[in-house]
């Protein structure tokens, strides 16, 4: 017979609320990343002409 894990931190509850907030703070990463470097480089388009 095949031990079974009894471990509430192996529940779908846990994998999914895990899954969420690595999605989420992925998403703010990448945001505030493309964000930091608009920043730094601003696309030509929205330099003002000298």
């Amino acid at each position: 017979m095949i031990p079974r894990f009894t471990s509430k931190l192996r529940s779908e509850q846990v994998a999914a609320k895990l899954g969420l907030w690595l999605g989420v703070s992925f998403t703010v990463a990448f945001a505030t990343g493309l964000f930091s470097h608009f920043l730094q480089h601003p696309p030509a388009w929205s330099k003002p002409d000298a």
